[in-house]
């Protein structure tokens, strides 16, 4: 049984830090990449903003679901995607939810057989 929890508990630290997190990631690029497009210059607090604000979507602090201290606008200041790389985290949490849906497929066949 314990094994099966540590199991459990590995795959939700997955679909937690891919899919959500490199979604939340995503969202951030895509916004910068769109006010730059737009012409409108981005400042360092600019970023902290845009990335609080987004982080705060993401874990419900407006609604009182989890508090996100005011510190982790900085966050995105050391996550090097976000340094010299193109538009590209969104594909962490595409790729992972196909190959979620193809392993439950593959599963199911295998059940059903």
């Amino acid at each position: 049984m314990r094994k099966k929890l540590f199991l459990l508990g590995s795959y939700l630290d997955l679909l937690r830090t891919t899919i959500f997190r490199q979604t939340s990631f995503a969202e951030f690029e895509l916004e910068i990449h769109n006010r730059v497009e737009q012409g409108q210059p981005l400042t360092g607090d600019d970023l902290c903003n845009i990335y609080y604000d987004i982080v705060k979507k993401y874990y419900g602090h407006d609604a009182g679901h989890c508090v996100v201290d005011p510190y982790i606008q900085y966050e995105w200041s050391y996550i090097p995607h976000f340094m010299g790389y193109t538009y590209y985290v969104f594909q962490y949490s595409t790729s992972l939810i196909y190959a979620t849906a193809f392993a439950e497929k593959l599963l199911m066949k295998e059940i059903l057989q």
